[in-house]
């Protein structure tokens, strides 16, 4: 839902732009990946990749790799980046996947969020999850699978506000930094499925939604960040 005057964006009930609990001297907006951005998105994930167990990967990867899975990523799926206004830094990024190769898998994907520090607790995650929500379901996808390493509350947190639910816990599945970790697998129904496979209407072409008016809204309208 969108109100224009006093721009709103809402998703289940979350509005991505309340002033009263934000400031309004920071801004940040949405748009969509550049190849260009891959040297910032590399720094971002290689704090995650260094110091957390957020990711199971060891090494960071370079920037032409990053630009390598960018190039690969969005041949199909939306990857999102919020940027700051004053500054143009990025501040995160999010993106759809592929869930599966095999034809079945078809209409779900997998879903990653990730914020530079400076950003964590401001409210962007929720507004890159809810962008990118809004893209992938009016792509006709069925379902969003995240998976989480645990602990991590936050992430915890964010997918369970956004309507995701946690489907399955597996203790011990791997080990960084000498530490044996969980995973839980969240995941968020999109649309019903319909009974009649016949009747499924294909996946729509990235592009497609990407042209149309409302997603073209959604994107660059500016979003105050909350006081960190």
């Amino acid at each position: 839902r969108r109100v224009h005057g006093g721009t709103s964006i809402n998703y289940q009930g979350f509005d991505l732009n309340q002033s009263k609990r934000k400031l309004e001297s920071e801004r940040a907006s949405l748009r969509l990946v550049e190849e260009s951005d891959a040297e910032a998105i590399a720094a971002i994930y290689e704090h995650y990749v260094k110091n957390t167990t957020v990711t199971w990967e060891a090494d960071p990867p370079s920037a032409d790799e990053m630009r390598r899975r960018i190039a690969t990523v969005t041949t199909r799926f939306p990857w999102l980046v919020a940027c700051e206004l004053s500054t143009g830094a990025l501040l995160g990024y999010a993106y759809a996947s592929e869930y599966k190769p095999r034809f079945g898998y078809r209409f779900s994907a997998y879903c990653s969020v990730y914020l530079a520090p400076s950003a964590v607790g401001s409210g962007l995650g929720t507004a890159l999850y809810a962008a990118l929500i809004a893209i992938t379901r009016a792509m006709g996808l069925v379902l969003l699978v995240a998976d989480v390493t645990v602990p991590n509350p936050p992430s915890e947190r964010l997918h369970t506000r956004l309507g995701f639910v946690q489907r399955s816990f597996v203790p011990n599945v791997g080990n960084k930094f000498g530490q044996w970790l969980a995973a839980s697998s969240f995941s968020l129904q999109l649309a019903d499925p319909l009974p009649d496979p016949a009747a499924v209407p294909p996946v729509r072409p990235l592009a497609e939604v990407l042209a149309e008016s409302e997603t073209r809204l959604l994107l660059g309208v500016p979003i105050a960040l909350r006081a960190r």
